[in-house]
Order: C-alpha cells, then sequence, then structure tokens
C-alpha cells in the first residue's frame, strides 16, 4: 500500500523498494530485485531502521 492507503503503483515496485508490513507509524521498508530469471526477490540491505 502506498502513504495514501491505496496499492502501490507499477513505478513504486521498480523502483526496487516497496513496504513490507504498518505497524502503527512503524514502517518496514525492504529492497527487492528481480534475479537472473526474473523472479523478484527480496536483498538483505543494511537500511536504518
Amino acid at each position: 500500500m502506498g502513504k495514501d492507503g491505496h496499492p502501490l503503483s507499477a513505478t513504486e515496485v521498480e523502483a526496487g523498494f516497496t513496504v513490507e508490513e504498518w505497524e502503527g507509524f512503524d514502517v518496514k521498508i525492504i529492497r527487492i530485485e528481480r534475479d537472473e530469471q526474473g523472479n523478484i526477490i527480496e536483498v538483505d540491505d543494511d537500511l536504518p531502521d
């Protein structure tokens, strides 16, 4: 979901970041990429909490 509560647009997903879960105002951001076969995978990053 985007900040306005609507589903993420294709551009938000293609940018490589998506909201994984909402906990009040605590939002976990994950980075996603496509592997060699075109599958979407979550990339472990040291993003700030």
